[in-house]
């Protein structure tokens, strides 16, 4: 709560939920960008973080089943991996 200067009460959510709310729209992006690579991996999909640049994709072959997809972002350089089994 923040007490304005004419007394009346302004009630704020607590900051934390207002990160989880952020790191769940940025986890949603994710797994967006993510299910549009898993079905076409030559796709352009900017990165959910920066916003900035497009995803590269690396497979990484686990076994006969598994592919381990790597998707980066040149710009920040974050990424995410996608376990694939097919």
């Amino acid at each position: 709560m923040v007490v304005r200067p004419n007394n009346t009460l302004l009630h704020l959510p607590p900051v934390s939920v207002y990160c989880l709310m952020e790191s769940d729209k940025k986890r949603n992006a994710w797994i967006e960008a993510a299910k549009i690579l898993c079905a076409n991996p030559l796709s352009s999909v900017r990165c959910p973080e920066c916003e900035h640049a497009f995803l590269q994709v690396t497979d990484e072959r686990i076994d006969d089943t598994h592919i381990d997809r790597r998707l980066q972002c040149p710009e920040c350089n974050r990424d995410e991996f996608i376990f694939m089994q097919g």
